[in-house]
């Protein structure tokens, strides 16, 4: 228990101001100022030690460790500030690269009946293999029932091992039956892109992660094969993903621009900056009220650069920036809320969002049954391409 209570006190020293040092295998040397701050955490101990004398039953250290740390941090009241464990930063590590070993399938939990329903079916990945689609639904995992309510354990039974197997019981309609999908290491679909007109294409980002780069450059060389003069970036229910990415794909369109800043509580700031856009054609971005974080980085940028007018309706004001820090000791870590983020304008949206140029209210038959949008029956669609068709009779007229 001792030992318990070191690592309990060595992940507490981490987060003070001053270094941590061991002179010695079982001793912490820490300066004066820390030993009485540590001292906050007697009871801990105190604790620690009726545990390990009164407590009725065996339990695991790590278990009691890893409490600690998440009841440590969540006490912070921050939905964005948690505890990783060793099998959390894997995954971590999985929408880093954009890939995971599973079935190629995003679920969601369906509000309307409770049921697991799949999404999107990703192209050549197992379960397109074996016959899914998208509207299905999960019942049953390896045997085990599911519902919305166990949707984030589902998914982990679904992922595992390339070459492992996993039966699933699937509802289509009122026809309930089997399918095994042997998983395989499946590449995230970061984008759908396509034509909405003769010379206005669309794109949609899901997710700010994984090879997403690499699918836009792959798109933009598509888009411009095709003579495209004008693009709608469509960034809705895009909750975000990792700030960089979002600068590295401002800087497709912008040249020599300001894409955002960051400042922490010191009030020390960093600029980051497009330097070369690629692509120079009229954009309009659709943002609605779960564009978040990354996706409003990049909306604001390119708003505030002049490259583009937001259609929609307001974002959902995430104007913070976290950072991962992992223990070298097991592969854990933790996310902390370190920074706000500002727009080129040095505006902070937090807990405000981004108001549109053109608001408009999404029709409620523009989403279907399964939350998928309507392309026919999307007046928020309609109306970036309309915008952009006036922007380019405006270009001609001018020409």
């Amino acid at each position: 228990m001792k030992t318990l209570f070191r690592m309990l006190a060595l992940a507490l020293a981490c987060l003070l101001p001053a270094a941590v040092s061991l002179a010695e295998e079982d001793t912490v040397t820490i300066s004066v100022e820390e030993y009485e701050r540590l001292q906050k955490y007697q009871r801990l101990e105190e604790a620690l030690s009726l545990i390990e004398t009164q407590y009725l039953w065996e339990y695991d250290e790590n278990v009691l460790l890893e409490g600690a740390m998440q009841g440590l941090l969540g006490a912070l009241g921050d939905d964005y500030t948690f505890y990783y464990t060793p099998a959390d930063m894997s995954e971590e590590t999985e929408s880093v690269t954009g890939e995971y070993a599973g079935l190629g399938i995003e679920v969601f939990a369906n509000p309307n009946d409770l049921t697991i329903t799949i999404k999107r079916v990703f192209y050549g990945g197992p379960a397109q293999q074996a016959g899914l689609r998208p509207s299905d639904k999960i019942v049953q995992v390896n045997g085990q029932d599911v519902t919305a309510y166990e949707l984030n354990d589902a998914v982990s039974i679904m992922r595992g091992d390339p070459g492992t197997e996993v039966t699933l019981t699937i509802l289509r309609g009122t026809e309930s039956f089997e399918v095994t999908c042997e998983r395989a290491i499946v590449e995230t679909e970061i984008m759908d892109y396509r034509m909405v007109g003769d010379d206005i294409a669309y794109l949609r980002l899901y997710y700010f992660e994984g090879n997403a780069l690499e699918q836009l450059d792959n798109s933009i060389a598509y888009f411009q094969e095709q003579g495209v003069r004008a693009l709608v970036l469509d960034l809705r229910e895009n909750p975000g993903g990792f700030m960089d990415m979002a600068v590295d794909i401002a800087d497709r369109f912008l040249d020599d621009a300001l894409v955002l800043s960051t400042e922490d509580k010191y009030g020390r700031r960093i600029e980051f900056y497009a330097e070369d856009g690629c692509w120079d054609v009229p954009i309009a971005v659709l943002i609605d009220e779960y564009t978040a974080s990354s996706a409003e980085i990049l909306a604001a940028a390119l708003r505030d650069n002049g490259a583009a007018k937001l259609v929609g309706t307001t974002s959902f004001g995430k104007g913070i920036v976290q950072t991962v820090y992992t223990f070298a000791e097991d592969g854990a870590g933790m996310q902390l809320t370190s920074q706000y983020w500002l727009t080129p304008n040095d505006a902070c949206i937090h807990e405000v969002g981004l108001e549109p140029d053109v608001e408009v209210v999404l029709a409620e038959d523009a989403i279907d049954e399964n939350f998928q949008f309507v392309p026919e029956n999307d007046n928020q669609l309609q109306a970036a391409v309309e915008l952009l068709e006036a922007t380019l009779a405006e270009e001609e007229a001018a020409a």
